[in-house]
């Protein structure tokens, strides 16, 4: 069995970019926060399972320097999002940074990341990469990554540097 999970991280990404999108035209304290949530339990995945996962199979193959300095730069905006208290120009600002940030960090991701994952990771790989991008902090899963869907918000999770 081959699993697709380019595929299914690439509609994930799309969903992510589409809510910051979103977020930049009609900034709302509630979906801002849900986002930074989402946004930031898939930067964590990707931080304690995928990169791991591509060093241990992939060893120097691939180069996540830059995708490990772009995860710095969106965990301070997303650090940033809850200070902000709701102010609309300085929401607005915020998810424009954030969705600038994401756009740059995901076409260099797909183009970096998805090679190594076909290449590289066996199907059970794959698989235990797809669980861990498309759970929840809590546990559940979030296919749709629904931010301000209350069924899929988690309680946030620990901030990542």
């Amino acid at each position: 069995m081959s699993l697709d999970a380019p595929t299914v991280i690439a509609d994930l990404h799309r969903a992510l970019i589409g809510h910051a999108r979103a977020l930049t035209a009609a900034p709302d304290p509630a979906t801002a926060a849900a986002l930074a949530t989402a946004i930031r339990a898939h930067l964590t995945a990707e931080d304690d399972v995928v990169w791991p996962m591509l060093i241990e199979r992939a060893g120097a193959t691939v180069e996540l320097a830059g995708l490990l300095d772009d995860h710095r730069a969106l965990y301070a905006v997303l650090d940033r999002i809850p200070a902000l208290g709701g102010g609309p120009a300085e929401l607005r600002a915020a998810a424009v940074e954030l969705r600038d940030l994401l756009e740059e960090h995901i076409a260099e991701e797909e183009q970096v990341v998805f090679p190594a994952v076909v290449r590289f990771l066996t199907d059970a790989d794959r698989q235990r990469l797809m669980d861990a991008l498309l759970s929840a902090p809590d546990g559940s899963t979030a296919a749709s990554h629904r931010p301000g869907a209350t069924e899929r918000v988690a309680p946030d999770a620990p901030a990542r540097r």
